[in-house]
């Protein structure tokens, strides 16, 4: 402790009022939780979506999400998965992945129905709105806000997949 700040008690400050008491352990792994960054992870860690023609769909997403679309063939079996970054292994963390997956029957058809998932479109949601239309989806729910998460439109794919168009 620096004795600048100390009394000659050394329980007070040079101003005469009192220090507050040292922290106990216990105070100290309190205020380490509530300060700490928790590394939180996703429940959803990889989405297939079911499509009747790849490469169709391949061009849908890759217009709508501007991003690249990475065909993927093993044996019988192809798949595109949607670019996704990576995570360093040993991290507990994952990226989301996305699939667009054709003739899997434990995939399913492609619906309208079911659970909604949301894509980013990473700040241009009104260009990926113009693009489903534009490439064989069409628009099911024009972009709305959903404060204070940002803004999204539901549209369907061109294969018939309801989905969401979201963006801060």
């Amino acid at each position: 402790i620096n004795a600048e700040y100390m009394g000659s008690s050394g329980d007070m400050s040079t101003a005469g009022e009192p220090r507050p008491p040292s922290p106990s352990g216990d105070d100290r792994e309190a205020k380490k939780a509530r300060t700490e960054t928790k590394t939180v992870r996703s429940h959803i860690c990889h989405v297939d979506i079911p499509v009747t023609d790849l490469q169709r769909a391949m061009a849908f997403y890759r217009a709508v999400l501007k991003c690249e679309v990475h065909l993927n063939e093993h044996g019988s079996f192809s798949f595109a998965a949607l670019e996704h970054g990576e995570v360093a292994s040993g991290t507990g963390v994952m990226n989301v992945i996305a699939c667009l997956v054709k003739d899997d029957s434990t995939v399913g058809e492609p619906t309208g129905t079911g659970p909604l998932i949301y894509l980013n479109c990473l700040g241009h949601l009104d260009e990926s709105i113009a693009a489903a239309a534009s490439h064989g989806g069409s628009i099911i729910a024009e972009k709305q806000e959903i404060a204070p998460w940002g803004f999204r439109a539901i549209v369907r794919d061109s294969e018939g997949n309801r989905v969401a168009l979201h963006s801060m």
